[in-house]
């Protein structure tokens, strides 16, 4: 049990460094690098703070060196993206598949001309609190001009813990 919580901390630890400017996940950065994925420019997500109870999915490119392209919030539920310079939050449309904390393993988030959708592998690994991994997955973004690109992600769900919630 105590190694449960130990590996829950550690997780939530990295996590929330990782994610971890801003309040209540409404920060956005100025300064993100212009990196693309594919030809389109999907660029580096500023981290993010979760509000209490609130759980997210961060994608990250399997590429090196890996950049946070996507972060997808459970309430509300809508996917937020660097674009052009500029951060973008988009509504979720389409999910399927079984729930795990909040999020589906494929989902399709629409607006601004474009749509972002996913498809990945959750896995909820023993000693893993409150959260599961994304070894695999894809992500596709389309534009209404009909460009497309195509690129392999991983990632992670985690949630905030609510105010006095213990594991």
């Amino acid at each position: 049990m105590r190694s449960t919580w130990l590996a829950l901390a550690i997780s939530a630890a990295v996590l929330l460094s990782a994610c971890s400017s801003g309040s209540g996940g409404q920060q956005r950065s100025q300064a993100a690098p212009k990196r693309s994925v594919g030809a389109l420019a999907l660029q580096e997500v500023a981290p993010q703070r979760l509000s209490e109870g609130q759980c997210a999915l961060v994608l990250w490119t399997r590429v090196q060196p890996p950049r946070r392209v996507l972060v997808a919030f459970s309430d509300p539920t809508v996917a937020r993206v660097q674009i052009a310079g500029k951060t973008v939050d988009l509504p979720q449309t389409v999910r399927s598949g079984e729930i795990v904390y909040g999020h589906a393993p494929r989902q399709t988030f629409e607006g601004n001309g474009i749509a972002i959708s996913f498809n990945l592998e959750f896995d909820q690994r023993s000693g893993l609190v409150g959260g599961a991994i994304a070894p695999n997955g894809t992500l596709e973004m389309r534009t209404k001009g009909g460009w497309s690109a195509i690129s392999p992600v991983a990632g992670l769900v985690a949630c905030q813990p609510a105010d006095g919630a213990n594991p």
